[in-house]
């Protein structure tokens, strides 16, 4: 049997097994969804034609969004490394790259035990940044980016992978172009907000009082004020601070700070976004937190009809 016929079997397995993850009832387990990951993931160790490895990776993204189950068989058997390995080497092929990423958010929205597997994987934060940069633009890629890297980044040591050089221009580009698809707008911010939690027990809020602009700036960082960040009385935050030279990748020099701003100036005009808008109040709040006081609560205590409340409905 030459090559050709091989590919041949290949491909006819996969379409049998893609055809039976079709059939089955999404979100309840099943041997026959343990059987479909494992012969896949079996094809994946083995293949080394981009195609079959591409039409391998959509039968698993499919066997992952059906079944919760899946994920976890996945991360049993060694699959998460597997498909990181493909996304590694195949990062820029969208074939590849989609259904890798897509697999990996799904695997790790249902699995805090996943999403501390992937944070340990080497190189994960390079490695999802560099696919933000090659498809950022495609929101099928994007998308599932986005969340990966925000479930990653709710452990200490997922936010230390993804806290690399070009962080910054990655998420604000990511904001610009998804500005208005709220779901994918919605993930960045999470990931961003997440981050600042980082930042914030790592750091203390550890944005001097230069870099922010100056007219933000009402309580000079470290002055010992009652808000001067958890170190007590600026002390100990200044202290680590000044260690990593002005904290972390968000707080450095303020810019996470003026892109959280701009987001925060442009959902105050989107009343329905209330949400996104206390998720970016939050995330400046925890990088500055010697010089904003939380917000109060975006809804009134008591509803109150508009004829009697015209200037709630003055847009900002």
């Amino acid at each position: 049997m030459n090559a050709s016929d091989n590919n041949d079997v290949v491909f006819a397995r996969l379409k049998a097994l893609g055809d039976t993850i079709k059939v089955l009832k999404p979100g309840k387990g099943d041997a026959t969804v343990v059987a479909v990951v494992q012969e896949v993931l079996g094809f994946l160790a083995a293949c080394q034609a981009q195609d079959a490895i591409a039409v391998s990776m959509k039968v698993l993204e499919d066997a992952v969004l059906l079944s919760p189950q899946a994920g976890t068989i996945l991360r049993l058997e060694g699959g998460l490394k597997l498909v990181m390995r493909h996304l590694r080497n195949s990062v820029s092929l969208p074939p590849v790259a989609g259904p890798a990423c897509r697999i990996l958010a799904a695997a790790a929205a249902t699995s805090a035990v996943t999403q501390q597997a992937l944070a340990k994987e080497k190189g994960v934060g390079a490695l999802l940044l560099s696919a933000c940069a090659v498809h950022g633009r495609d929101p099928a890629v994007a998308g599932p980016l986005a969340e990966l890297m925000a479930h990653i980044s709710r452990s200490t040591k997922g936010a230390v992978q993804l806290e690399v050089d070009g962080l910054l221009p990655v998420l604000q580009e990511l904001l610009v172009t998804y500005l208005g698809n709220w779901p994918v707008f919605g993930w960045v911010l999470k990931l961003i907000k997440n981050l600042a939690k980082y930042e914030y027990s790592m750091y203390g809020g550890g944005c001097t009082a230069t870099a922010v602009p100056s007219y933000y700036s009402t309580v000079p960082y470290g002055s010992g004020g009652a808000g001067a960040g958890p170190g007590g009385a600026g002390g100990g935050s200044s202290t680590l601070v000044a260690a990593r030279g002005g904290g972390g990748v968000l707080c450095c020099a303020g810019e996470g700070v003026r892109l959280l701003l701009g987001v925060a100036r442009v959902l105050g005009r989107v009343p329905e976004q209330r949400k996104l808008l206390k998720r970016t109040s939050r995330a400046l709040w925890l990088l500055c937190p010697h010089l904003l006081l939380p917000l109060p609560p975006l809804e009134p205590l008591a509803p109150l009809p508009s004829k009697d409340a015209p200037h709630l409905a003055v847009p900002s």
